[in-house]
């Protein structure tokens, strides 16, 4: 059996690691331009509010929309709530 292995010499793979270090930066500079973004990518959707750590508010009319992340909405932790 005959293995077929593409040589890759040192240009090709600059080229390969410049692409993914870009591809890496534009990911980390949109969490930070779009709340939407980094929802999608650092939060997942709770069962419950009082399991929620994090919630995304909508703010403004339907053509002037803005979002904002509120972190640590409440300590629930003996409170009763």
């Amino acid at each position: 059996m005959v293995t077929i292995v593409p040589i890759i010499d040192i240009v090709d793979a600059l080229i390969v690691l410049g692409g993914l270090v870009s591809i890496h930066v534009l990911a980390s500079l949109f969490t930070v331009w779009s709340v939407d973004f980094k929802c999608f990518t650092q939060y997942r959707k709770a069962n419950d509010i009082y399991a929620a750590d994090s919630c995304k508010l909508h703010r403004g009319v339907t053509n002037d929309v803005e979002y904002r992340m509120v972190e640590e909405l409440y300590d629930h932790a003996g409170d009763g709530i």
